[in-house]
């Protein structure tokens, strides 16, 4: 009676820390448990000669009872599982009725037919079916365990497919975001769960914090746990799934060893963050050996108990996601390195373009006779180039062609910077020596650009500005297709600027004047589809 009576003090003593369905089953085994006790009890009084009418009757009332709230607990509250013992029963029953039915058939059939006709040893039939029975009884078995589970265990086979195909399915997704939202959905609608989260370890904050979640309604579960917390040590050291269940368990088993105070702190630690988690299992992560994150669960909506093939698939799950979640932020990372180099690009290109704006500044103030040629050349070559995809259906530009035009729209007289003052400010025509001197203005430029890798092949564009589309300009006398589309480009719009600007030694010709001289000399000086798109595009530029 001492000893009964102390166990139900340190079950009262611990059922404010139990889960629902602990405190369920503690109901149900605690009537059974006294009812049993009152059973037994009274049956002692025979021992000591007192004689109650009826008392040996109630005595097997009330253990019967006590097994029947035993029953109960079993099958409503899952004091043991029942579904093994269910699976168990139901393939010995079928495995033996089939083994003795075919027995019984295999002996019936011989003995009726084979015996009777062929007049064979009575024995010889009933050893042949045990032979019969012998070789097939495994494989029968192996087929009767798979139909058994498929009924019992239907539930589970319906979202184990799904469960293993998302596992295959998330390294191809680049996001991590997208990854656990789709993690956490499969979960919570496939094992049907009240709630689950993920907590993924954030290295600035030293701590693992909450990225996702659903369900846990009504509930306030904590958004971040620290790396030197006991439960984060405990996963750590562990390496394994951690039940509420068995957290109180062992807590209860502490209370008998006193001795034993640090780790019943740990575990009594580790059990309020289990509840500030609203965690009824959680699921470390691991990658390399390393603790990355964890996903909690709460309980079943069907109040079902997670299995161990449960939480093995979803160990897979959380390792799988592990695996894909890294391989998320490498490439988010990666894009984010592209983009960081894309600005780092677009702040150099911009600086290398004011730099060119300003060269040219500078090469326009050097010549004399205009300071904003180089840019009006280049808003010409734009507008342009342009047209010539409107005319050229098969021709397109990217950004990055339009972006090089620019540039050596502004540097194209570079070379001028190695061409005497004396020639470029001349005020009257030039002589045969001076043109030539001149000329030389495209190879000194293209030498000037030639160290410059910002923009490729910018060096040939500015060589061959002065190409003509026949073959006879300079300096190399290229034709037609062979002279660059840039410098083609840039051949028209530049003699349009310069027939439309003053000059030291003419004045500046009349807009129509200079488009008719540009028609004049399509096909021998300029290329005619060249021409066509500018002349459409000074429609635009001057209207």
């Amino acid at each position: 009676f001492t000893y009964t009576s102390y166990i139900y003090y340190l079950t009262y003593k611990s059922y404010g820390t139990l889960t629902d369905l602990a405190k369920k089953q503690v109901r149900y085994v605690s009537i059974a448990g006294i009812l049993g006790f009152l059973g037994a009890g009274v049956s002692f009084s025979e021992v000591y000669g007192i004689n109650i009418p009826l008392l040996g009757p109630l005595t097997f009332y009330l253990v019967a009872v006590a097994n029947l709230f035993v029953a109960i607990a079993t099958y409503t509250a899952r004091l043991m599982d029942v579904e093994i013992i269910k699976r168990r029963t139901l393939i010995f029953s079928l495995l033996y009725g089939a083994t003795v039915g075919i027995f019984v058939a295999l002996v019936f059939i011989g003995h009726k037919f084979l015996a009777s006709h062929l007049h064979i040893n009575r024995w010889v039939v009933p050893v042949s079916a045990l032979f019969i029975i012998t070789i097939f009884i495994r494989p029968l078995e192996n087929l009767l365990v798979k139909l058994t589970d498929k009924v019992l265990y239907q539930k589970r086979y319906d979202y184990l497919p799904t469960l293993k195909n998302a596992a295959k399915g998330m390294t191809g997704i680049k996001d991590h975001k997208k990854l656990l939202n789709l993690m956490v959905h499969i979960v919570s609608k496939e094992v049907r769960v009240t709630g689950c989260a993920v907590y993924i370890y954030n290295k600035p904050n030293n701590s693992y914090v909450k990225e996702i979640s659903r369900g846990f309604h009504g509930q306030d579960i904590i958004k971040e746990v620290y790396l030197d917390s006991s439960f984060i040590e405990w996963l750590r050291e562990k390496k394994q799934p951690l039940y509420q269940d068995d957290v109180t368990t062992w807590i209860q088993g502490e209370k008998l060893f006193p001795q034993r105070l640090m780790l019943k702190r740990t575990l009594d630690w580790i059990r309020v963050t289990m509840r500030n988690l609203g965690a009824a299992v959680c699921v470390p992560s691991f990658l390399r050996g390393e603790l990355i994150g964890f996903m909690t669960l709460g309980p079943k909506l069907s109040g079902n108990r997670y299995t161990r093939d449960d939480i093995a698939l979803l160990s897979t799950l959380a390792n799988s996601a592990a695996v894909a979640l890294e391989n998320a932020s490498m490439y988010e990372e990666l894009n984010q390195r592209i983009d960081k180099l894309n600005g780092l690009y677009q702040q150099e290109h911009q600086l290398f373009l004011d730099t060119a704006t300003a060269f040219s500044y500078a090469i326009d103030a050097k010549d004399g006779y205009t300071h904003t040629h180089a840019l009006k050349v280049a808003y010409y070559a734009t507008g342009t180039a342009k047209e010539l995809e409107e005319l050229m259906p098969d021709v397109r530009f990217d950004g990055e062609f339009y972006g090089t035009l620019k540039i050596v729209s502004l540097l194209h007289d570079v070379g001028k910077i190695g061409i005497s003052d004396r020639i470029l400010k001349k005020e009257t025509a030039l002589t045969q020596e001076e043109s030539e001197t001149l000329k030389k203005h495209t190879l000194i430029g293209s030498y000037i650009m030639n160290p410059v890798k910002e923009i490729g092949d910018i060096f040939d564009v500015i060589r061959h500005h002065h190409e003509n589309y026949d073959g006879t300009g300079y300096p190399d006398k290229l034709k037609g297709q062979d002279i660059p589309i840039m410098s083609r480009i840039i051949a028209v719009v530049n003699a349009y600027d310069t027939m439309t600007s003053d000059r030291p030694y003419r004045k500046a010709m009349p807009k129509e004047d200079a488009l008719a001289e540009l028609r004049a000399k399509t096909g021998t000086q300029f290329d005619p589809v060249v021409v066509e798109a500018f002349v459409k595009a000074a429609e635009t530029i001057y209207a």
